[in-house]
């Protein structure tokens, strides 16, 4: 059986978001002398170089109150195949007199999807608009006291507070997640000659990733690392070096294997062993129904099963507490946009069954959509129904948007499956019917096989897709699979 290779997604998996915006803290009268102007930043990818970041911080007067402004400028490139795909972000971030975040400007071009945000602080409250190509949308977050005291280390430096004993916790807006997040500061240790000063860790409390900086001590900021996703690192260099032409690292987006497995969707059982570069692998993807996981010291063996039916259905709409997370509208799954209602009342017509209506929306989403070899913009569903083509994860989104517009909870789910001789980056979906099923609406099956193998799934929701994102962005370029043994059916 010859598949469609699947995308290779990468989104925000390059991790755009998670080398923070300028990582400089201060009250405005503490914060060094030193740490004000322009710096500029080799960025690199998996050990290559990806980019460049500009990072800036000065001091401004606006309608007579003085404020310091953190911009950041970042832009990287890699190569998928014959693909040379750019992304770039530029961010300012304004402070009051307080170091209080008062307002956030973001703009960023996803692989050519652009996407504007801005956030004002009053009153104890966060107003974000957000405009996407697929509309704009505005909301209100509550914000604790501790909000946006990105500037921390900067003024614990100034004031000499920032010793082995440091640490601070505070609250920002991430533009990524499109939500509040905890941040957690600790000095990691004390830097000696030829830059004195300080290494810090920074840890997400929603992503649970955690990057290292080392600032001098007049406050400049010399290098940082995000060991978890695709080995991310970004080091002082000069304006002439940073902007320097770069080769486009080349990202595979497949993992092949020795061991030929025939037509995949005879695949009912494989074990597999797999091998990082570095970390843990068993850490690396998830133990579900029909998959184990073993830890091998740094490796691990996998076990997989093709999905089986569900023992029991349950008729629609589905209204259950628990499961309201992978029923809620966002801003990926529009499943309250009127287009998408209709479509999915359209498709699933009078059947009530959930699972006969999951194998409705499957196979008109599988027929309908002109497939592409790779979509790397992140699309939402309302676009994608508009454009009727994509990838893998095109389909998987409009199908869960589908879904969820008929009362189907619904997950994403981000791991590789297995097709003519290797490994590829998919994304399918996992539906609750009575119980959770994984199908796959873009090659059409009805169970998944044997060779899907899952990293992780999460609902629809900025938040737990970026999640996903950073789970499958983990795997890139570190993986080794070994095929140790594989069923199929009689």
């Amino acid at each position: 059986m010859t598949r469609p290779r699947p995308a290779r997604r990468l989104g925000p998996v390059i991790g755009l978001a998670l080398l923070p915006a300028a990582c400089y803290p201060a009250p405005v009268d503490s914060i060094p002398s030193s740490a004000y102007g322009s710096f500029w930043y080799a960025l690199n990818v998996l050990g290559g170089r990806g980019g460049y970041s500009q990072q800036t911080l000065r001091r401004v007067e606006h309608e007579g109150q003085t404020y310091v402004e953190a911009t950041d400028r970042t832009r990287i490139q890699v190569k998928l195949g014959a693909q040379t795909l750019t992304a770039s972000r530029e961010e300012m971030r304004r402070y009051d007199a307080d170091l209080r975040l008062v307002r956030l400007e973001h703009q960023s071009d996803q692989f050519g999807r652009k996407l504007r945000l801005t956030a004002e602080y009053s009153d104890g409250k966060l107003h974000v608009t957000r405009e996407a190509p697929d509309g704009v949308t505005r909301r209100e977050l509550d914000v604790p006291d501790n909000f946006g005291f990105d500037l921390t280390p900067l003024q614990a430096l100034g004031e000499g507070a920032l010793d082995a004993d440091w640490t601070a916790t505070f609250t920002t807006y991430d533009t990524e997640l499109d939500n509040l997040d905890t941040v957690e500061l600790a000095v990691g240790e004390r830097l000696g000659e030829p830059e004195a000063g300080w290494k810090l860790s920074s840890r997400s409390g929603q992503l649970k990733v955690t990057s290292y900086s080392w600032m001098s001590d007049s406050g400049i900021l010399l290098r940082q690392e995000v060991p978890e996703v695709m080995n991310l690192s970004m080091e002082l260099v000069t304006e002439e070096e940073a902007l320097r032409e770069v080769s486009p690292l080349l990202l595979s987006g497949d993992v092949r294997v020795e061991q030929a497995l025939g037509d995949p969707t005879d695949l009912t059982e494989l074990r597999l062993r797999v091998t990082v570069a570095t970390g843990s692998a068993a850490d690396l993807f998830a133990n579900t129904a029909r998959q184990l996981i073993e830890p091998e010291d740094h490796q691990a063996v996998i076990t997989v099963r093709a999905a089986t039916a569900p023992t029991r259905t349950v008729r629609l709409p589905v209204d259950v507490d628990e499961l309201r997370p992978f029923l809620t509208p966002s801003d990926t799954a529009q499943s309250d946009n009127p287009q998408i209602q209709a479509k999915a009342r359209e498709i699933v017509g009078d059947e009530t069954d959930a699972w006969s209506a999951v194998g409705r929306l499957r196979q008109w989403v599988n027929v309908s959509l002109r497939k592409v070899s790779s979509e790397p913009r992140p699309i939402s569903a309302s676009e994608v129904l508009a454009e009727m083509a994509g990838d893998c994860t095109e389909h998987s989104i409009l199908m869960a948007a589908l879904c969820q517009a008929v009362g189907i909870p619904v997950k994403l789910v981000a791991g590789l499956a297995y097709s003519g001789g290797a490994f590829h980056y998919h994304a399918w979906n996992e539906v609750w019917v009575g119980e959770w099923t994984e199908v796959d609406a873009t090659w059409d099956e009805e169970l998944v096989d044997a060779g899907h193998l899952q990293v992780a799934a999460g609902a629809l929701d900025s938040t737990s897709l970026a999640r996903l994102s950073l789970m499958a962005g983990r795997t890139l370029g570190s993986l080794h699979l070994e095929v140790l043994d594989h069923k199929t059916k009689p």
